[in-house]
Order: C-alpha cells, then sequence, then structure tokens
C-alpha cells in the first residue's frame, strides 16, 4: 500500500553519504546567513543569467551562492566551471556530485552543503529579482515566528517559437492581482485552505526556507517525482509557520523540458489530485464540493500545460485516465479561473459561520 503523500519520506538520508567534490570554494571570509542555492544540470548559458541574478541581490545580509553541479561528464563540466570562474566572486561555491542524483537527489544535496540559516533553492532557468532577499528577510524580521517565506513569481515563454499563450499570460495575471493581492508586499500565513486553492509558487523558486527545519521533514523524495516540490512544501506548511509574499519577486521561465511530456503532465495532475484528496480532512467541511473543484482545477492545469506545450487540448484518452470531464477548453478556463477566484471566499464564510456559532449547539 503507498504512503500517504503527506506522510514522512526521507530524501535527505538516501544522498547524505554520496559524495561531493568541491571544486571552486569561494574566497568569503565569514559564514553566510543564507545561500542561493542552484541546482546545476548542463545549460551553462542558464546558469550565468541565474548566478548574475541571485549575485545582483540588494541586501546587507551575507549570503551564498552554491552551484551543484549534477553532471560528473568531464566534456560538459568545464563549461560550468568556466562559467563560474568568468564571474570571479568570492561568494561563489561550486560543487559537482561524485555521480548523476537526479533532479530531487540534488536538491537534498543543495541542503546539505548550504552553510547559511536560510536557504532558497533556484532552476538554472529562473531569475530572482534583485529585491527577492531583502523582502522575505524583511518578513522574517517582523515574524519571528516564520521558517519560511515564499513569493509570487511571473512567466516569461523564452521559446522562439509562436504558439497562441494569452490565456495563459491573462490567467497567471489574474490571479496575481485578485487572488494575492497583484504588487503587494504583505505577508499572510499559509494554512491548508490556501495550498487547496492553489499552489502559490514556482515550484521552489522563490521560497526562502529554515534549513534545519527543510532537513527534519526529509527534504524532498525522489519517489515522489514530478512533484516532489509541491509535496515538500505541503508538508513544511503542515509543520511549521509559512507565509506568503504576493509580490511576484521571480520569474519562471518556458522552456520545453520534461513536463512538455504526456507522461510527465499524467503524473503531475494524478499526485495534486492525491495532494488536494489528503487535504480535504483538514479542511473540515463539504468534501463532495472540495473534490469537485480539485478535479475542475486538475482539468484547468492539464489544459493549460497542453495549450503551453503542444498548442493543442490534452487527449480524450489521457483525460479518461485521469477520471477528468471533457469539457470546452474555453470553459475550462473561465471556470477554472473562477473557481479559483471565489473558492477562498466561500471557505472563509464557511469558517467565520462556524465561528459565529453560538457554544452547545448541534448542527
Amino acid at each position: 500500500m503507498r504512503e500517504p503523500l503527506l506522510s514522512h519520506q526521507d530524501g535527505v538520508a538516501e544522498i547524505a553519504k554520496l559524495p561531493s567534490h568541491l571544486i571552486r570554494p569561494g574566497q568569503a571570509s565569514t559564514e553566510p546567513s543564507v545561500s542561493i542555492a542552484i541546482p546545476q544540470y548542463r545549460r551553462p548559458q542558464m546558469l550565468r543569467q541565474a548566478l548574475r541574478s541571485a549575485l545582483a541581490q540588494t541586501t546587507d545580509a551575507t549570503f551564498e551562492v552554491l552551484v551543484v553541479d549534477d553532471d560528473p561528464d568531464p566534456l560538459r563540466s568545464s563549461e560550468i566551471d568556466r562559467v563560474v570562474d568568468d564571474l570571479n566572486d568570492a561568494r561563489v561555491r561550486l560543487f559537482r556530485n561524485a555521480r548523476n542524483l537526479g533532479v530531487y537527489g540534488n536538491w537534498c544535496k543543495c541542503l546539505q552543503l548550504a552553510r547559511g540559516r536560510w536557504v532558497t533553492l533556484m532552476d538554472n532557468d529562473d531569475l530572482m529579482s534583485d529585491g527577492f532577499l531583502s523582502a522575505c528577510l524583511d518578513v522574517v524580521e517582523h515574524r519571528p515566528d516564520a521558517r519560511l517565506v515564499g513569493t509570487r513569481y511571473a512567466i516569461r515563454d523564452a521559446r522562439k517559437i509562436e504558439r497562441d499563450r494569452t490565456s495563459l499570460q491573462l490567467g497567471h495575471r489574474l490571479k496575481n492581482r485578485l487572488l494575492y493581492g497583484g504588487r503587494s508586499i504583505r505577508s499572510r500565513r499559509l494554512g491548508s485552505s490556501d495550498f487547496f486553492v492553489d499552489y502559490p509558487f514556482a515550484g521552489v523558486t522563490g521560497v526562502l526556507m529554515d534549513r534545519e527545519c527543510a532537513l527534519s521533514i526529509g527534504g524532498f523524495y525522489p519517489g515522489h517525482w514530478p512533484a516532489a516540490d509541491a509535496i515538500f512544501i505541503a508538508r513544511f506548511i503542515q509543520a511549521y509557520p509559512s507565509y506568503l509574499l504576493p509580490a511576484p519577486l521571480v520569474t519562471c521561465q518556458i522552456f520545453d523540458n520534461a513536463a512538455s511530456r504526456e507522461s510527465v503532465m499524467e503524473d503531475l495532475v494524478r499526485q495534486g489530485l492525491e495532494l488536494r484528496e489528503e487535504l480535504i480532512p483538514r479542511l473540515g467541511c463539504c468534501p463532495d464540493i472540495l473534490r469537485w473543484y480539485a478535479r475542475l482545477k486538475a482539468l484547468g492545469f492539464l489544459h493549460a500545460m497542453y495549450a503551453t506545450f503542444h498548442g493543442k487540448r490534452p487527449p480524450s484518452a489521457l483525460l479518461d485516465r485521469l477520471g477528468l470531464p471533457k469539457v470546452p477548453a474555453r470553459a475550462v478556463y473561465w471556470l477554472a479561473n473562477a473557481a479559483t477566484l471565489l473558492l477562498p471566499v466561500w471557505l472563509w464564510s464557511r469558517w467565520r459561520h462556524a465561528e459565529s456559532r453560538p457554544l452547545g449547539r448541534s448542527h
């Protein structure tokens, strides 16, 4: 029998004893309070952009930029070494794994090798605004209980091909403005209901977390591929006080990658449905309505992924395998966005109604 997604699964223990070689030690003289960790795999030009955005942080806090290269092939590793050498910045440390650990294994290795109390992971195809660290650390200063602070994100399609992506951009901007408050710099505590309504982050890019807390819950479990990042964040929110900063302070770049494969999309949707199913008892109301919402959200996500990567609707056979209804594409777009905006209002009204009930009265 499969373990629940929200149960403790230790991904760190699996890679803790596997060696990583220090290639460039950097020259920082003080221990950093923050580690910006980039789990690296090929794509040297993207790494160059990511490093520049990480090093451009305007903060008084001491920070390191940790690059952990998961490609031990010497023919390609020299290109990564050259990128780091060209920047010539004492804050950058470069490690290389002795063997390939895979996506989530390398993310766990980043947690293990980071020196700062606070760590943020950034995919090498994403970018940070120069005020990301200062904004997150400001939340930490004013909310001493915070063990995680995450920000919203902007979307940039970096592909050269031309496709109709208007709906994706409009839907994302609409959510940022109406559901998350646009460019607001006021943070709010995250709970199960927030996570159920809409995953607020770009994977783990734009999430600053307490390193020891991340290690204590086992890091990223490879058996949760391809949704280990979302499952990790859901588990973190259950275990430790976590906050959302609605301002989009990171940019998620879209490329044709593993997420464009139908098998990966199917697994993402299936795990998303399973994760929401596990969260329903924690919300304490109307499971049938919440299951209906979860299916609509999954359908909207699948349509958006297929439109983004393939410029078409998902095939009927895939919808059948996932048990999702066949709804016209435009209807899915508007229904999913409307439901995403209305569900928080409905959950809040249910909570307010429960709070106002007289003690001792049964309903």
